[in-house]
């Protein structure tokens, strides 16, 4: 295992993300103050969104995709972001006032708030790295198709049992839910052609900066909001404790956690 590009595997993308949401907001909306936070929740998503598009059109376009050009194309995006950000602040300041003048017991229910939903991360991390791949949805669907990508070393069409069976469509592999979406699947496979091999724990790290990035987009739009650190982290440290939350977070694998990025900070956003 290359501790180098699985690090860049899992941050290139979210830097470039958030690079690019940074540079869209300070040319569409320069005069807004913005949390730094905020857009690093929000900006993973988008970078793995951008990351999955990347993969499945170079598979598309030569039917094979290798790590280190994949690399390059994120860093080239990145690249570009932070030229388009040249000479401005980025709009990067904390909409609401400072807590300089907090009060003692205020500080230390920050430090309090901040050490529970750290903990709650470590445990996530640590059933992410010691436990393979659950058998529900993300063994049977995400993570199977994601396996069978690496190791054809392409994206081969999938047909549901029924179909297999009756012999009416490709008869390489089968999974219950074969009209998912791509988004998951891709994920593992970009983790696994970073790692030079299948791992069944360590393509779900994604999940875990999924869940470091929910905590930042609600922590941002809370102080974007005008609410004080206590109260933004407060928020955060009750959704990261929603037990099935937590389930999906520690067995990962699904799609489940995807959608409350995406959907769920979304309609955060919109609120």
């Amino acid at each position: 295992m290359d501790i180098l590009r699985l690090t860049l595997a899992l941050l290139v993308p979210w830097a470039m993300g958030f690079a690019w949401l940074r540079a869209i907001e300070t040319r569409l909306r320069p005069s807004v103050r913005a949390s730094i936070c905020r857009q690093l929740g929000y900006g993973l998503f988008l970078g793995y969104a951008i990351t999955e598009l990347i993969l499945t059109a170079s598979f598309l376009a030569w039917d094979n995709a290798s790590f280190w050009p994949l690399l390059l194309a994120l860093i080239i995006l990145a690249a570009a972001a932070v030229y388009l950000l040249r000479g401005s602040d980025g709009g990067a300041r904390v909409a609401s006032s400072p807590d300089g003048d907090a009060m003692p017991t205020q500080r230390l229910l920050s430090g309090l708030l901040l050490t529970w939903i750290t903990l709650h991360l470590l445990l996530v991390a640590v059933e992410i790295l010691y436990r393979p791949v659950y058998p529900w949805d993300g063994w049977t669907n995400w993570m199977y198709r994601a396996q069978a990508w690496f190791h054809s070393g392409a994206i081969p069409h999938f047909t549901s049992a029924t179909q297999w069976l009756q012999g009416s469509g490709p008869v390489d592999y089968n999974v219950p839910g074969s009209d998912y979406p791509t988004f998951v699947p891709a994920l593992g496979m970009w983790m696994a052609l970073a790692l030079g091999e299948w791992s069944d724990t360590l393509v779900n790290l994604p999940v875990l900066l999924a869940g470091i990035a929910l905590g930042l987009g609600l922590y941002g739009q809370c102080r974007e909001a005008g609410s004080s650190a206590v109260l933004a982290l407060a928020a955060v440290y009750l959704l990261l404790s929603i037990p099935l939350l937590g389930t999906h977070l520690a067995l990962a694998g699904g799609a489940d956690i995807w959608l409350v990025g995406f959907t769920g900070l979304g309609y955060t956003a919109l609120l």
